[in-house]
């Protein structure tokens, strides 16, 4: 059968040059035989309404003709060009291409190609219309398909008609315009490798070919090698192929390819891999672990130690090697060789593949591993930072122990450490409290605690001194009353108070008392409480008070040089001015009026004076006696052995007197003795046995006087009195004792003799 293609081209004017040309489509199949002989080409042209033939060459007969052009016929390109003039350029004046071929009723064809456009202007309004007409033998047109395009950027388009030949003995190809252009232009049209092929073949093996892409007749999977490509041409071909297959086949095949497009749209990778992390502890150091669509095909890289894998996909596009792939599940684990780990910052590529489908991901390995535990040093609580050391550069978080809220936080230096200023408000830390400090890294991982750290209590406590107005005689008030505003930093709770010096509260005037506060942490603090003492004979004027008292002393104490008078005014009268406020005594300020004041027994009267405080006192001069300072209390004789014969005795220890004269009018005295009882028992069974003084006389001769309670001995005489201590000792080396004197037979054995000896000083000529 012969068949004629035409190829028609109008074209509007246009200002400028814009140029879309497009590039020859590669085929779809193996190599297929064109029909189309790029020298076959025949040209027409309308002149003024008539077809004119051109013949076959295009570029010599084309340009030739007024309101026509130039063409050219490649082996991948038919190309017309319209030349316009000044002339006005009338619509439905086409232009043709053509050519013919004999063809086989009975089998399937293809025409195909891309169509694009070129223009000297998109300024101008206007376009070209494509036909392609598919004529029966006597002329009618069988199939028709129009293409518009216009200069506005035209797109290129495909072109594709199937066909059986059957009756159809013409296919002709018309290019015309639909929009009248005035003015000079050029346009044109390009056909880019038009071809022209027997599908025969394709046609009737579609349907074997869509079978082939199940694993079997039930059609419920896939073969690996089936891609989301190859079900779009078989989808592409078999739209073609509408009208040429009989409808229930039609039917058929539609419908098993929208079985496999079913399946192909089940196949959903999402890969998800888990984190990977460089924790030696971790199974995500040595495994990498995920999940992907069921028995998709796995390939990992980025670590030295991951080996070529060794299983294709079965899609002939894909060169890859995959090492693993998913189980039934989707779940899939990959671990690297023995002693292999991931290091922090190592990037793993993970790559799930299926029917041509992918899904990547890149996983960063992770720093897993918490920094060590870092150390905080001891903390007192007038410190202004808290310190200590950790891993370098790591965000440190101090804590509050009691409930672990955040206290306070900062970075380490390059070099471990770490030096928290503590703000203001924190300041001072709370002794008894205790903290405790966590590292963190920069991929956030959180270190073990650090050791806790209690805050050592270094402040003392806090008190002032309440003063204190006592009368004479009265009691200290209750410790609490004697101080005010206790504080501590620990808390006043548990401070221990303790009365630490007593103060002297048995004169008037000015005394103090200690107070000791001491914490738990033994910090003391000592304050002195100010305590005025008075009575009704203090004077005082708002700012000091005065104070003296009578007194009595020996008439010779009474100095006589005026220097040392007035201390002995001031330390017996305890005169004393102290200022109402401070305490502070000021004694040395005082002034004694002593004008009255003889060195006479007798009572006088002196003042004291400071400012214009006057204070009068009374002393009373005494005249002074004899007195014993010091008296043997016992006397002991020891136990002598009986014997036959008279025995004298002197006693175990020395015997010795101690006399005071403090008389202001002295003359002599002497010291006499007499026993209040015989020497004798208990029981009162008196001895003959007895007492005796014995003293040398002027001659040397000793004298014995026996001491009775009947009357008095005199032991000694003291003739050139004067004031003083005098000491009188009894012993036979001071030439004078006082000795038992033993009678035989006159005495008990085992038996204790006593008596008292009364002793008298006597003042007299």
């Amino acid at each position: 059968m012969g068949i004629v293609l035409v190829l028609v081209l109008f074209s509007m004017f246009l200002q400028t040059k814009n140029s879309s040309q497009l590039k020859a489509a590669e085929p779809e199949e193996a190599v297929q035989e064109n029909i189309l002989k790029p020298d076959q080409w025949g040209a027409y042209y309308h002149d003024y309404g008539t077809i004119r033939y051109a013949g076959f060459n295009f570029d010599d007969v084309l340009r030739t003709i007024k309101y026509s052009g130039y063409g050219r016929a490649t082996k991948d390109l038919v190309y017309i060009q319209r030349t316009g003039s000044s002339d006005t350029i009338l619509a439905n004046e086409p232009m043709y291409a053509t050519q013919s071929f004999t063809l086989d009723p009975k089998r399937y064809y293809e025409f195909r190609a891309r169509l694009g456009s070129s223009w000297s202007s998109t300024s101008a309004g206007g376009g070209i219309t494509s036909y392609i007409f598919l004529r029966k033998k006597d002329g009618t047109p069988a199939k028709s398909i129009e293409f518009r395009m216009n200069n506005q950027g035209a797109n290129p388009k495909s072109i594709r008609v199937n066909f059986l030949a059957g009756t159809i003995n013409e296919i002709s190809l018309r290019v015309d315009q639909y929009a009248n252009v005035s003015s000079r232009f050029w346009g044109g049209i390009q056909l880019n490798n038009p071809m022209l092929v027997d599908i025969t073949d394709q046609v009737l093996n579609i349907s074997p070919e869509i079978d082939a892409l199940f694993t079997d007749d039930t059609r419920t999977q896939l073969k690996l090698s089936v891609t989301q490509k190859e079900i779009n041409q078989l989808k592409e071909r078999l739209t073609s192929y509408k009208g040429l297959l009989e409808a229930t086949l039609m039917t058929t095949l539609e419908g098993n390819l929208k079985k496999a497009q079913d399946l192909m749209n089940a196949v959903v990778l999402d890969l998800v891999v888990e984190d990977l992390v460089n924790d030696p502890d971790d199974e995500h150091n040595r495994s990498i672990i995920g999940v992907t669509h069921p028995n998709a095909f796995l390939q990992f890289s980025g670590h030295s130690a991951i080996p070529d894998g060794e299983l294709s996909s079965g899609v002939a596009s894909d060169t890859r090697k995959y090492q693993i792939r998913a189980a039934a599940d989707g779940t899939f684990t990959y671990t690297l060789p023995e002693n292999k780990t991931f290091a922090f910052g190592e990037e793993i590529k993970i790559i799930s593949s299926l029917h041509g489908k992918e899904d990547i991901k890149i996983k960063t390995v992770l720093d897993t591993i918490p920094p060590e535990q870092p150390t905080l040093n001891r903390l007192k609580d007038i410190a202004d930072s808290m310190n200590g050391t950790a891993e370098a550069k790591a965000s440190i978080q101090i804590y509050d122990a009691a409930n672990d809220q955040l206290f306070l936080e900062g970075k380490s230096d390059d070099d471990g450490t770490f030096t928290l200023s503590l703000p203001t408000e924190k300041r001072p830390l709370r002794p008894y409290k205790q903290y405790y400090a966590t590292a963190t890294d920069a991929s956030g991982n959180v270190s073990e605690k650090s050791d806790l750290q209690e805050v050592s209590d270094t402040q003392a406590p806090k008190a002032e001194p309440v003063t204190q107005y006592l009368t004479l005689g009265e009691q200290l008030p209750a410790l609490t009353t004697l101080y005010k505003n206790l504080s501590d930093n620990a808390g006043a709770s548990g401070i221990n108070i303790l009365l630490t010096k007593k103060p002297d509260l048995s004169k008037v005037g000015f005394t103090t008392a200690e107070i000791t506060f001491a914490d738990k942490a033994e910090n003391q603090t000592v304050i002195t409480v100010p305590i005025f003492i008075k009575d009704e004979t203090i004077i005082e004027d708002g700012k000091h008070m005065l104070f003296a008292k009578d007194f009595s002393v020996l008439t010779i104490d009474l100095p006589t040089d005026p220097e040392k008078r007035k201390d002995f005014l001031l330390k017996n009268s305890q005169a004393g001015v102290w200022d109402l406020v401070t305490g502070e005594s000021k004694e040395t300020e005082l002034i004694f009026d002593d004008s009255n004041l003889k060195r006479q027994p007798g009572t006088y009267e002196v003042g004291v004076r400071f400012g214009k405080l006057y204070k009068p006192f009374k002393i009373t001069l005494l005249p002074g006696s004899l007195s014993f300072e010091k008296v043997a209390e016992e006397i002991s004789y020891g136990t002598p052995m009986i014997r036959s014969k008279e025995q004298t005795i002197a006693p175990e220890t020395k015997i010795e007197f101690l006399i005071n004269d403090s008389r202001f009018i002295t003359q002599q005295w002497r010291l006499m003795a007499q026993l209040k009882k015989p020497l004798q028992l208990k029981n009162g069974e008196k001895t003959a046995s007895n007492l005796f003084f014995s003293k040398q006389n002027e001659l040397g001769e000793w004298i014995k006087e026996p001491l009775t309670d009947q009357m008095t001995t005199e032991l000694y005489s003291h003739k050139d009195a004067k004031n003083g201590t005098f000491s009188i000792n009894f012993d036979n080396a001071d030439d004078q004792a006082i000795l038992l004197d033993v009678l035989p037979g006159s005495i008990r054995s085992d038996e204790n003799y006593e008596t008292e000896i009364v002793l008298t000083l006597e003042d007299g000529p």
